[in-house]
Protein backbone atom coordinates (compact mmCIF):
# COMPACT_ATOMS: atom_id res chain seq x y z
CA UNK A 1 0.00 0.00 0.00
CA UNK A 2 1.18 3.36 -0.75
CA UNK A 3 -0.33 6.75 -0.46
CA UNK A 4 2.24 8.30 -3.46
CA UNK A 5 3.17 7.22 -6.46
CA UNK A 6 6.12 8.44 -9.21
CA UNK A 7 4.21 10.25 -12.16
CA UNK A 8 6.34 9.91 -15.31
CA UNK A 9 5.01 13.37 -17.10
CA UNK A 10 4.77 15.27 -13.89
CA UNK A 11 8.45 13.89 -12.73
CA UNK A 12 6.84 13.94 -9.16
CA UNK A 13 5.17 11.79 -6.96
CA UNK A 14 1.57 12.08 -6.08
CA UNK A 15 -0.92 10.88 -4.19
CA UNK A 16 -3.42 8.30 -5.29
CA UNK A 17 -5.98 10.96 -4.61
CA UNK A 18 -4.88 13.63 -7.21
CA UNK A 19 -3.74 11.13 -10.12
CA UNK A 20 -7.61 9.39 -9.35
CA UNK A 21 -8.84 12.61 -9.55
CA UNK A 22 -7.07 14.81 -12.01
CA UNK A 23 -4.74 12.59 -14.29
CA UNK A 24 -7.02 9.28 -14.38
CA UNK A 25 -5.80 9.42 -18.10
CA UNK A 26 -2.24 7.90 -17.32
CA UNK A 27 -2.16 4.48 -15.93
CA UNK A 28 -0.32 4.04 -12.99
CA UNK A 29 3.10 1.85 -12.60
CA UNK A 30 5.04 1.74 -9.45
CA UNK A 31 8.20 3.51 -10.66
CA UNK A 32 10.36 1.26 -8.74
CA UNK A 33 9.19 -2.51 -9.86
CA UNK A 34 7.32 -1.24 -12.76
CA UNK A 35 4.34 -3.11 -11.97
CA UNK A 36 0.52 -1.60 -12.54
CA UNK A 37 -0.97 0.09 -9.64
CA UNK A 38 -4.61 -0.37 -8.89
CA UNK A 39 -7.01 2.42 -6.69
CA UNK A 40 -7.63 1.14 -3.52
CA UNK A 41 -10.19 3.71 -1.09
CA UNK A 42 -12.61 2.49 1.87
CA UNK A 43 -14.66 5.51 0.83
CA UNK A 44 -14.20 7.77 -2.06
CA UNK A 45 -12.23 9.97 0.49
CA UNK A 46 -8.39 11.78 -0.04
CA UNK A 47 -7.46 10.45 3.58
CA UNK A 48 -7.83 7.02 2.39
CA UNK A 49 -6.94 6.54 -1.30
CA UNK A 50 -4.43 4.41 -1.86
CA UNK A 51 -2.32 2.51 -4.80
CA UNK A 52 -1.81 -1.47 -4.16
CA UNK A 53 0.40 -3.66 -6.04
CA UNK A 54 -0.58 -7.01 -7.41
CA UNK A 55 -0.78 -9.74 -5.17
CA UNK A 56 2.22 -11.69 -4.54
CA UNK A 57 4.45 -9.06 -6.04
CA UNK A 58 8.28 -8.91 -5.10
CA UNK A 59 8.24 -4.48 -4.91
CA UNK A 60 11.15 -3.87 -2.13
CA UNK A 61 8.45 -0.75 -1.25
CA UNK A 62 6.23 -3.90 0.53
CA UNK A 63 7.78 -4.30 3.84
CA UNK A 64 8.24 -8.27 3.67
CA UNK A 65 10.66 -7.86 0.53
CA UNK A 66 12.84 -5.20 2.30
CA UNK A 67 15.58 -7.45 2.76
CA UNK A 68 16.65 -7.95 -0.83
CA UNK A 69 20.51 -7.97 -1.03
CA UNK A 70 21.29 -10.23 2.46
CA UNK A 71 22.33 -13.26 0.56
CA UNK A 72 24.30 -11.44 -2.29
CA UNK A 73 27.87 -12.04 -3.06
CA UNK A 74 30.34 -11.09 -5.50
CA UNK A 75 30.40 -13.30 -8.76
CA UNK A 76 33.96 -12.00 -9.47
CA UNK A 77 35.97 -11.35 -6.43
CA UNK A 78 38.64 -8.90 -6.87
CA UNK A 79 41.76 -8.34 -4.01
CA UNK A 80 43.31 -5.70 -5.75
CA UNK A 81 40.77 -3.32 -6.49
CA UNK A 82 39.16 -4.00 -2.65
CA UNK A 83 42.65 -3.04 -1.57
CA UNK A 84 42.18 0.60 -3.82
CA UNK A 85 38.21 0.60 -2.14
CA UNK A 86 39.34 0.69 1.39
CA UNK A 87 42.66 3.30 0.92
CA UNK A 88 39.99 5.30 -0.52
CA UNK A 89 38.06 5.28 2.08
CA UNK A 90 40.55 5.48 5.02
CA UNK A 91 42.02 8.71 3.22
CA UNK A 92 38.26 10.29 2.45
CA UNK A 93 35.95 8.23 4.94
CA UNK A 94 34.48 12.04 5.74
CA UNK A 95 33.63 12.53 2.25
CA UNK A 96 31.83 9.47 2.02
CA UNK A 97 30.08 9.74 5.17
CA UNK A 98 28.59 13.01 3.87
CA UNK A 99 27.47 11.33 0.41
CA UNK A 100 26.05 8.55 2.63
CA UNK A 101 23.97 11.46 4.81
CA UNK A 102 22.56 12.94 1.68
CA UNK A 103 21.45 9.65 -0.31
CA UNK A 104 19.60 8.71 3.02
CA UNK A 105 18.33 12.09 3.15
CA UNK A 106 18.84 11.98 6.92
CA UNK A 107 21.99 12.39 9.66
CA UNK A 108 23.78 9.14 10.42
CA UNK A 109 25.61 8.30 13.32
CA UNK A 110 29.31 8.05 13.23
CA UNK A 111 28.96 4.41 15.12
CA UNK A 112 26.12 3.58 11.94
CA UNK A 113 28.44 4.46 9.41
CA UNK A 114 31.29 2.04 11.41
CA UNK A 115 28.82 -0.55 11.36
CA UNK A 116 27.91 -0.13 7.20
CA UNK A 117 31.76 -0.58 6.66
CA UNK A 118 31.97 -3.22 9.04
CA UNK A 119 28.71 -5.21 7.31
CA UNK A 120 30.15 -4.30 3.80
CA UNK A 121 33.43 -6.00 4.83
CA UNK A 122 31.47 -9.19 5.88
CA UNK A 123 29.26 -9.46 2.71
CA UNK A 124 32.48 -8.95 0.34
CA UNK A 125 31.41 -5.60 -0.79
CA UNK A 126 34.71 -4.27 -1.44
CA UNK A 127 35.51 -7.25 -2.98
CA UNK A 128 33.41 -6.73 -6.11
CA UNK A 129 35.12 -7.02 -9.42
CA UNK A 130 34.43 -3.60 -11.31
CA UNK A 131 32.90 -1.72 -8.25
CA UNK A 132 34.10 2.69 -8.11
CA UNK A 133 33.99 5.09 -5.61
CA UNK A 134 31.14 6.48 -7.52
CA UNK A 135 28.84 3.39 -6.85
CA UNK A 136 30.28 2.58 -3.47
CA UNK A 137 28.19 4.45 -0.91
CA UNK A 138 25.33 3.22 -2.82
CA UNK A 139 25.88 0.06 -2.75
CA UNK A 140 27.07 -0.05 1.13
CA UNK A 141 23.68 1.93 2.08
CA UNK A 142 21.64 -0.90 0.02
CA UNK A 143 23.54 -3.27 1.66
CA UNK A 144 22.79 -1.92 5.33
CA UNK A 145 19.20 -2.83 5.27
CA UNK A 146 16.90 -0.81 7.40
CA UNK A 147 17.76 2.57 9.12
CA UNK A 148 15.62 3.27 12.47
CA UNK A 149 14.17 5.73 13.45
CA UNK A 150 16.32 8.05 16.01
CA UNK A 151 14.45 10.73 18.01
CA UNK A 152 15.74 14.15 17.65
CA UNK A 153 17.99 13.65 14.61
CA UNK A 154 18.07 15.67 11.20
CA UNK A 155 16.05 13.29 8.57
CA UNK A 156 15.13 10.60 11.13
CA UNK A 157 11.60 11.02 12.17
CA UNK A 158 11.17 7.55 10.46
CA UNK A 159 12.58 3.94 9.66
CA UNK A 160 13.93 3.90 6.12
CA UNK A 161 15.61 1.62 3.80
CA UNK A 162 17.99 1.76 0.14
CA UNK A 163 17.14 -0.26 -2.34
CA UNK A 164 17.89 -0.61 -6.80
CA UNK A 165 15.32 -1.74 -8.83
CA UNK A 166 14.20 -5.15 -8.59
CA UNK A 167 15.83 -5.23 -11.66
CA UNK A 168 19.07 -5.56 -10.17
CA UNK A 169 19.88 -8.92 -9.05
CA UNK A 170 22.78 -8.89 -8.51
CA UNK A 171 25.31 -5.40 -7.44
CA UNK A 172 27.63 -6.13 -10.50
CA UNK A 173 24.33 -5.11 -12.96
CA UNK A 174 24.88 -1.61 -12.05
CA UNK A 175 28.19 -1.13 -13.30
CA UNK A 176 28.40 -4.42 -15.96
CA UNK A 177 24.85 -3.87 -17.26
CA UNK A 178 23.72 -0.40 -16.95
CA UNK A 179 20.49 0.79 -17.56
CA UNK A 180 17.83 3.63 -17.46
CA UNK A 181 16.12 1.40 -14.29
CA UNK A 182 19.43 0.88 -12.57
CA UNK A 183 20.51 4.49 -12.40
CA UNK A 184 18.50 5.17 -10.00
CA UNK A 185 18.25 4.07 -6.44
CA UNK A 186 15.07 4.21 -4.19
CA UNK A 187 14.94 6.04 -0.20
CA UNK A 188 11.82 3.84 0.77
CA UNK A 189 9.66 4.55 3.98
CA UNK A 190 7.70 1.59 4.72
CA UNK A 191 6.30 2.08 7.62
CA UNK A 192 4.46 5.50 6.20
CA UNK A 193 4.11 4.05 2.53
CA UNK A 194 6.47 6.61 0.67
CA UNK A 195 9.20 6.58 -1.31
CA UNK A 196 11.86 8.76 -3.12
CA UNK A 197 13.60 8.34 -6.31
CA UNK A 198 17.10 9.56 -6.37
CA UNK A 199 19.64 9.36 -9.41
CA UNK A 200 22.90 7.99 -9.03
CA UNK A 201 26.17 10.00 -9.39
CA UNK A 202 24.03 13.57 -8.39
CA UNK A 203 25.75 14.79 -5.34
CA UNK A 204 25.77 18.58 -4.04
CA UNK A 205 29.33 20.47 -2.87
CA UNK A 206 29.81 19.27 0.33
CA UNK A 207 32.15 22.59 1.14
CA UNK A 208 34.54 22.10 3.59
CA UNK A 209 35.59 18.33 3.84
CA UNK A 210 38.24 18.93 6.67
CA UNK A 211 36.96 16.23 9.27
CA UNK A 212 37.05 16.29 12.83
CA UNK A 213 39.62 14.74 15.03
CA UNK A 214 37.39 12.04 16.03
CA UNK A 215 36.48 10.84 12.71
CA UNK A 216 39.39 8.42 11.97
CA UNK A 217 38.73 7.23 15.19
CA UNK A 218 35.36 5.83 13.56
CA UNK A 219 37.12 4.99 10.12
CA UNK A 220 39.82 2.84 12.17
CA UNK A 221 37.18 0.70 14.04
CA UNK A 222 36.18 -1.15 10.48
CA UNK A 223 39.44 -2.27 10.64
CA UNK A 224 39.25 -2.45 6.81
Amino acid sequence: MSKKNWHPVLKKSISAYDWYMKHNNTIPFCKVCNHQLSFVSKASSKRTMHFRHPDNSRCPTILENANLYSNLTPQLKDTSNALELKEWVKENGYLLYKQMCFILGGSMKWSEFTEILLLGKQRDIFLYSGLTTNLLPYTLLANYGIFPKIKGRTGRDFSCFMCFSPTVSSFEQLWNEPTEESSHIFRIYPKINKYEVLTIGEFPSFGNLTPPDYVQGYIDSANL
